[in-house]
């Protein structure tokens, strides 16, 4: 399946008038929208395609990995009513502090909330494993948050459908993809967000898992993920058919990799997978769902301003730059917030 199929003539248009960033460079003269020209500017700003802008008042709700998290703290100093808003230890108690919890790392994870969230699909009790130190973990949550009595984790995840069925009340719904990488239990024939073993893997301790050949280290090819994401889709239309869809890739970088291969090349695979899904994922609905290229504006930056010094994380004023060309691309009005655009160098657009 093409990705785009346009007539002769339209896309013509594109090329010479109509999509004032379709070129790279020019031979004959520079100019401020060629590609060149913007990314010798510190901050590469890059055009985004927008069907449906939206209002300052419109509530917002955001999943995904760990930059969904980053941007909904940015949108909601901005002023943004973001009913995802994830802040604090409500969900998970004063042992997990942050909102990390509310992270989902892959298709897979994001599609079976909602699922659980709308009813469609009950959460399965054997998902809240028990460990060896006969505490309990919801599978399906996050490792950031600690085993606890049974009781106490089937009440988290109570907690936790009724925080992701927030989504269905919201005007605009942002999915963040994030990595390919993840875990299969195989008792329950199902990805998880859990990371099993990972304290054990790094610190050596004594390992979480009572059970360790319940679970198999798979990579998500981009079919599975064109799947997870044409059935989340569904699921978001059914329970709010009003709700426009923006969808995203992490410019978070993959922090370690559980294959064989350099975790630059296994990120760089990750990504591009999850950047082709998007685009096609987008293409198939169009006018309900837009893609924002934050992954582009993060990774064609000057790297010193973009990343924090483990060399995986988004600087948090970089976020916020992320954040300000979303909402003036997307809102009317533009960014009117609170935080102002950082300036660049007059001599950037020559």
């Amino acid at each position: 399946m093409s990705v785009f199929r346009l007539p002769f003539h339209e896309a013509q248009a594109n090329y010479s008038a109509r999509n004032r960033y379709a070129r790279w460079a020019s031979q004959t003269e520079a100019h401020p929208d060629h590609a060149k020209s913007r990314l010798q500017s510190p901050i590469f700003r890059p055009g985004v395609n927008v069907s449906r802008k939206l209002n300052r008042t419109d509530t917002i709700f955001t999943v995904g990995s760990c930059f969904a998290r980053s941007a909904e703290a940015a949108l909601h100093k901005r002023g943004f009513r973001v009913l995802s808003r994830a802040s604090g230890d409500y969900f998970v108690g004063p042992a997990a502090k942050g909102a990390g919890w509310a992270s989902r790392y892959n298709t897979s994870s994001i599609l079976r909330e909602f699922e659980w969230a709308s009813g469609e699909r009950q959460f399965p009790e054997a998902a809240i494993y028990q460990t060896r130190f006969w505490r309990y973990v919801d599978l399906h949550s996050h490792q950031i948050v600690p085993p606890e009595a049974f009781k106490v984790v089937a009440e988290r995840r109570k907690k936790l459908t009724e925080y992701f069925s927030r989504a269905f009340s919201a005007n605009l719904v942002t999915i963040t993809l994030g990595l390919t990488e993840c875990w299969y239990d195989l008792k329950l024939g199902d990805y998880i967000n859990f990371v099993p073993n990972l304290a054990a893997v790094l610190k050596k301790n004594k390992p979480l898992l009572a059970d360790p050949e319940r679970f198999e280290f798979r990579v998500l090819d981009y079919q599975e993920n064109m799947s997870n994401l044409e059935a989340l889709f569904g699921v978001l239309k059914r329970h709010n058919p009003r709700c426009h869809i923006v969808v995203t890739v992490s410019p978070v970088a993959l922090s370690g990799t559980f294959s064989e291969r350099d975790v630059v090349v296994a990120n760089c695979m990750s990504k591009s997978t999850l950047r082709t899904c998007a685009e096609t994922w987008q293409s198939l609905h169009r006018g309900e769902i837009d893609y924002f290229p934050s992954y582009e504006m993060a990774t064609m930056s000057k790297r010193d301003i973009v990343v924090e010094e483990d060399c995986v994380h988004i600087q948090p004023s970089f976020v916020d730059e992320i954040m300000g060309h979303f909402v003036a691309n997307f809102f009317e009005g533009g960014d009117t917030g609170v935080i102002e655009p950082r300036q660049e160098p007059a001599e950037a657009a020559e």
